[in-house]
């Protein structure tokens, strides 16, 4: 392919890739950048059999700012870091992609304060909080945490 842009599209059972009589699959290789404009909150990059990824591989490299003190849920289906600059935010939740294993981080900088409610009245399960003893945490700059979402069981601190 060289420098050439390409694009796979939904078109059925395709691939692109050469065949490894060794291992019996098959291998794309792509040197240089990986763009993923155009991406939706539907859209999955699925690997059936291995995979390797060298250097960052992620959705989005912008952080997500909370200054109000009312965040509720957060969107991760296209983030996975949140700045908290509000005095007193209360985080109920993360909505994530559904991926076992996603990692979500929440950074509190200057003044920054958040509480962080363990499972929550009214909260999907699978977007709760599942937190040590039952306990809220009570986040203050400068510090910050990170959860991994774990099935339909919800987001649990790493």
């Amino acid at each position: 392919l060289g420098n050439s842009v390409f694009a796979v599209s939904a078109s059925g059972a395709t691939g692109i890739g050469r065949s490894y009589p060794d291992n019996g699959g098959t291998m794309l290789t792509v040197a240089g950048n990986v763009s993923s404009s155009g991406v939706t909150r539907t859209d999955k990059l699925q690997v059936d059999r291995d995979a390797i990824f060298k250097g960052p591989f992620g959705i989005n490299n912008q952080v997500t700012i909370i200054s109000s003190n009312v965040a509720g849920v957060i969107d991760a289906r296209e983030q996975n870091h949140f700045v908290v600059t509000a005095i007193g935010a209360n985080i109920t939740g993360i909505r994530g992609n559904g991926e076992m294993g996603q990692i979500v981080t929440i950074t509190a900088i200057s003044s920054g304060r958040a509480t962080i409610h363990h499972a929550e009245n009214g909260v999907a399960s699978g977007d709760q909080f599942q937190l040590m003893i039952g306990r809220d945490i009570s986040l203050r700059a400068p510090s910050g945490c990170q959860f991994v979402y774990y099935h339909n069981t919800g987001w649990i601190r790493v």
